[in-house]
């Protein structure tokens, strides 16, 4: 068992709480426990998950890097699938007939046995019975699993004589069959359900832990591991918070249409014709080099979207959800680094270039209504990011590496600093660490 939740467990013996862990599921870094408690006991639990920094219902591993979900409730709710969940008004018998196993307390295993069934059957779509049919019929692995495992450790006998005020005599019935060795089929399932769900109550599910609306961004210059830091965290955090990702750079997988057509010509002009001034996009673009039309186009094109991105990550974050982003637009190196490039074209040059300049101005106003709470910085050295990113021209990774580390933030910014040469599970605990730290 996870450290953190053994400890919560040893906490709450020793405030006498009465609860009863009838399910529990634990993956590399993240951990769910449905709890049952009485009624009473709501300051109790209260008391014992403040006293191990649980914020909320959602605690932390700072170990292993491992997220912690509680659901802790008065009632014994099942997911029913779309957002719908089925009461079972088996709450009093759950926690008189409770065992200590494991350093927890968690249903008997007859009870345990009808909760799984319950779930399982609820888990069959009607749809499943035909897709059995022609062999295609998947059931939930881990139910599956779980389910034979408890067989193996019931009697039949007592688990008829405990279902039959649970479910009713009819469902009970249908014991055997779904105990079997071979295991239930879909059919056999659907007709348990349709004997079970008058005794059950439709209610809502559990919604995700709710915390404050956060805006996180991981920088480093190209190979420092943004991606793939960016896509763990999510992952991570998905299960137990509302998440949404963001990308703050140019790149060209998250180009719109209009840029993706114009990167697609401007690959096959580079194809066909060398510049002889190449070399220059090693150094910051001076003020009098004057964009093309063709790069103008796709400046406009891009400032859109970092509006649309930027409106996008105020209003998830004012409705309370995690914003990970992947880069950051920036205003201290023009020119660079995800910074404004039409700056000099304010008051100068066409009227176009005056508009798209202006334009470009207020989308990085609006970026910066949105400061990031955590700025994660991942560092590696100039030999590493050449080796890592062997296509990107060295002194273009040495000037990102030193833009990374000179970029400042407003007081109420909270910036890390990761060493991102370390192995990848190392640098993803440390940016949990932070992200825990910023919820």
């Amino acid at each position: 068992m996870n450290q953190t939740l053994q400890q919560l467990f040893d906490q709450l013996h020793r405030e006498g709480v009465r609860y009863c862990c009838w399910d529990r599921r634990e993956l590399a870094d993240q951990v769910t426990a449905d709890i049952l408690i009485d009624e009473s006991e709501h300051q109790a639990m209260a008391r014992a998950t403040a006293a191990l920094g649980f914020k909320r219902c959602l605690g932390f591993d700072a170990a292993t890097g491992t997220l912690i979900r509680l659901r802790i409730s008065t009632t014994l709710v099942v997911d029913g699938g779309a957002q719908t969940g089925y009461r079972l008004p088996w709450e009093s018998v759950c926690l008189s007939t409770r065992v200590l196993e494991d350093g927890a307390y968690g249903a008997d295993h007859h009870i345990a046995l009808l909760l799984l069934l319950v779930r399982e059957a609820l888990a069959v779509e009607a749809g499943d019975v035909i897709r059995e049919l022609f062999g295609r019929y998947n059931p939930v692995h881990t139910l599956v699993a779980a389910r034979q495992e408890l067989v193996a450790r019931v009697r039949q006998d007592r688990l008829r004589q405990i279902a039959i005020p649970l479910i009713g005599a009819r469902a009970a019935r249908l014991l055997p069959v779904l105990c079997a060795n071979s295991g239930p089929t879909a059919r056999a399932l659907r007709a348990f359900r349709r004997r079970v769900e008058p005794a059950l109550v439709p209610v809502a599910s559990q919604p995700p832990v709710s915390t404050r609306g956060r805006f996180v961004a991981f920088l480093g210059v190209d190979g420092a591991g943004k991606s793939t830091l960016t896509t763990e965290i999510a992952r991570w955090l998905s299960a137990a918070l509302p998440v949404t990702t963001t990308y703050g750079g140019s790149g060209k997988g998250s180009a719109s249409w209009p840029r993706r057509v114009m990167q697609t010509i401007a690959g096959w002009r580079r194809r066909w014709i060398r510049s002889s001034a190449a070399g220059t996009r090693d150094s910051i673009p001076s003020a009098a080099s004057q964009p093309s039309l063709g790069r103008l186009i796709w400046l406009m094109a891009l400032t859109a979207e970092r509006r649309r991105r930027a409106t996008v990550a105020l209003q998830a974050k004012v409705n309370g959800m995690v914003v990970l982003s992947d880069r950051l637009p920036q205003s201290q190196f023009p020119g660079w680094n995800d910074g404004p490039r039409l700056g000099p074209w304010r008051h100068n040059g066409s009227r176009l270039r005056r508009y798209a300049a202006e334009r470009e101005a207020e989308a990085f106003r609006l970026v910066d209504l949105v400061p990031p709470d955590l700025v994660v910085k991942l560092h590696v050295s100039p030999n590493v990011a050449s080796q890592r990113k062997p296509e990107t021209r060295s002194q273009q990774l040495l000037n990102g590496i030193r833009m990374v580390r000179g970029l400042q933030f407003p007081p109420t910014t909270r910036v890390v600093d990761v060493d991102a040469e370390q192995p990848l599970p190392r640098v993803l605990i440390e940016a949990k660490r932070a992200v825990w730290e910023c919820l």
